[in-house]
């Protein structure tokens, strides 16, 4: 007679999925058009976040020397990566151009991606921002006694001259000031790109000779007849 033995169930088996990565490039934007162009380096120490989906921190990285960062062995799942602005940059404009693997994917306003879900063994090598440092232009509006165009001594700066800042992509105004108490004006916080200034003649002044003498700083720019 046969006696046959009951074994326990007791014969298991493990797995996990294989983990994922997330990461790339955060760099300066120099025109700040939203899209790696040739030439625009990476920012180094710039902080990195990352959240799940839960909004919840799962871990905090800074890019390295050539503004590179990684996040790896991630649980298969969906998260958030957020940018930190070092002091005095500001992101550029989000999902610019056609090519997702060139542009930003940071939020403007919260240095913030969209939700990103991630397969198991997923590489995704693409996630960047950009970011860049606002611009400043202007300088001095003087009388120029002897009408030779230089910037000499004893010369004083007028004042309430209406200066205008063109973009020239369009001929638009950018922005409009005028000359304080000693004849200097600045237009600060541009955003990066080509410009120029158009100056408008007091009542009884004419414009001195443009680009006279060897020194740029103390020339007069204006052109005598387009007052820009």
């Amino acid at each position: 007679e046969r006696i046959l033995a009951i074994l326990p169930f007791s014969f298991d088996a493990g797995m996990n999925q294989l983990p994922a990565s997330i990461g790339n490039f955060v760099w300066n934007d120099l025109n700040a058009n939203g899209i790696q162009d040739n030439l625009e380096p990476g920012i180094p120490g710039v902080t990195v976040n990352l959240y799940d989906g839960s909004n919840v921190l799962v871990d905090t990285t800074v890019t390295n020397g050539s503004g590179v960062y990684t996040f790896s062995n991630l649980v298969p799942g969906s998260y958030v990566v957020e940018f930190v602005a070092p002091s005095g940059f500001v992101f550029s404009p989000q999902d610019a151009g056609s090519d997702d693997t060139l542009d930003i994917d940071a939020n403007v306003a919260t240095g913030r991606t969209a939700t990103i879900t991630l397969a198991a063994n997923q590489t995704n090598l693409t996630v960047d921002a950009g970011l860049y440092l606002k611009v400043s232009i202007g300088d001095f509006v003087w009388n120029d006694l002897n009408m030779n165009g230089i910037q000499n001594t004893g010369e004083l700066g007028i004042s309430n001259v209406s200066v205008k800042l063109y973009r020239c992509s369009d001929d638009s105004v950018a922005a409009t000031t005028t000359t304080n108490g000693t004849g200097g004006y600045a237009f600060a916080d541009q955003i990066p790109g080509d410009y120029y200034v158009g100056f408008t003649a007091p009542s009884g002044y004419v414009f001195s000779p443009r680009d006279q003498g060897g020194d740029d700083t103390i020339d007069s720019d204006a052109d005598t007849v387009t007052w820009k």
